[in-house]
């Protein structure tokens, strides 16, 4: 990724990530954190003439068309389909209608404007050397959650000027720090066993994850999704049922802080909560004493990075007042280092809990029936008799 970064440096000026599911959520997430938040509309010196970047997972067929004729019709674009296996329908889809819509506008230097990252042998990946696609592996055999950390998450951060060796050296150093078979110094084994026993012991059914930063914000979806798909499951290994699923919650601070109040102090005490912070913020902005003559005074000299640790602090003593389990992650501040070990808590902490209700992390149980039915629906060969029985379901529905 580093050498296909540096030959195309100053080529393009928008990078369109496409892709659905895991491998999207975890590329967007990690960019996300990384780039100012409003780098699309920063100036080209601004971003040090990096390309702006856009993310597109929709299948929607009006947005579709209307996302294509703003991008696709250009030179200095930039596509990269996300596909593990290569044959997801709704990727695959609009890869033949990008293929088809370059084409057309580009002739046949087009092939030189699509980079897929895909699994090795897969359908994209045959797509890609039959057509002449700059083509970037992923790990045969992981999750699409995993892409977060492959050359998917990777090269669209190389190719926006961030240093990915930063990252990856934040990612080794929790790697190491959460091998030590000592739990007291090990604090990603910790924070995985109190989740557990949350589990285990009290129950737990819904995990709140919980930020107190923007930049934060797609990356604790992404936590969310990645700890579902990889922890809820009906059976272990051994074959013995467990059903320990967690429903996700995903809140954003100081935004929804009076929702979740009503959903943690109401009802049964069954849920645990994960809270996020940022130790150092890049900046912060003071409060001036404007306004001293009322009743908001108080706040003039203090800041708002002040304001919204006081938040968080009282948020954790409502939790603790209430006998509600809550973790704490304390990121140092936003930088590619930092970001890397974020990620690698998380992916870490996930693992652990798996070993410990000895769960197989790769496997999804319920997504086989969906395909097969979309498949049928489709027209695809070899799928006629799952036809035949979807249309007589639908047959029996419909009487009832």
């Amino acid at each position: 990724v580093k050498r296909y970064a540096n030959a195309m440096k100053g080529r393009f000026k928008d990078i369109i990530v496409f892709g659905t599911g895991s491998p999207i959520e975890a590329v967007r997430a990690l960019v996300e954190s990384l780039i100012h938040p409003y780098w699309n509309i920063l100036s080209p010196e601004q971003r040090n003439n990096a390309p702006r970047i856009h993310f597109f997972s929709e299948m929607d067929p009006e947005l579709s068309m209307q996302f294509g004729d703003i991008l696709l019709e250009r030179e200095d674009v930039l596509y990269i389909a996300l596909s593990r296996k290569g044959e997801e329908f709704e990727t695959m889809a609009l890869m033949m209608a990008v293929k088809e819509y370059f084409e057309k506008a580009l002739g046949p230097k087009y092939r030189g404007h699509i980079v897929t990252c895909t699994e090795k042998h897969s359908l994209l990946y045959q797509i890609s050397k039959q057509e002449g696609y700059k083509c970037f592996e992923i790990p045969y055999e992981r999750a699409g959650n995993y892409a977060i950390l492959s050359t998917c998450g990777l090269l669209s951060l190389i190719l926006l000027g961030i240093d990915i060796d930063e990252v990856l050296a934040g990612v080794a150093s929790i790697i190491k720090a959460s091998q030590d078979r000592d739990i007291r110094n090990n604090k990603v084994a910790q924070l995985a066993l109190v989740c557990y026993l949350a589990v285990k012991e009290k129950q737990t059914k819904m995990a709140i994850l919980m930020s107190y930063s923007a930049r934060l914000k797609q990356m604790i979806h992404w936590c969310s999704r990645y700890k579902v798909e990889m922890l809820s499951k009906d059976y272990d290994q051994s074959g013995k049922y467990i059903a320990s699923h967690i429903m996700p919650f995903c809140v954003h601070g100081f935004n929804d802080q009076n929702v979740l109040l009503q959903v943690l102090l109401g009802g049964e005490n069954n849920k645990i909560v994960n809270i996020f912070q940022v130790k150092e913020y890049l900046a912060d902005i003071p409060v001036p004493h404007e306004f001293g003559y009322t009743a908001i005074g108080y706040l003039g000299g203090s800041s708002l990075g002040k304001l919204l640790h006081a938040e968080i602090d009282a948020m954790r003593m409502i939790l603790t007042d209430n006998h509600i389990p809550s973790t704490m992650i304390t990121i140092p501040k936003i930088t590619p280092y930092y970001i890397g070990q974020f990620i690698t808590v998380h992916v870490m902490n996930t693992v652990i809990q798996a070993c410990l209700s000895n769960i197989n992390l790769i496997e999804e149980p319920h997504y086989e029936d969906l395909k097969n039915y979309i498949w049928a629906l489709m027209g695809k060969a070899g799928y006629e008799e799952t036809l035949r029985e979807f249309n007589e379901k639908v047959a029996r529905i419909k009487q009832q």
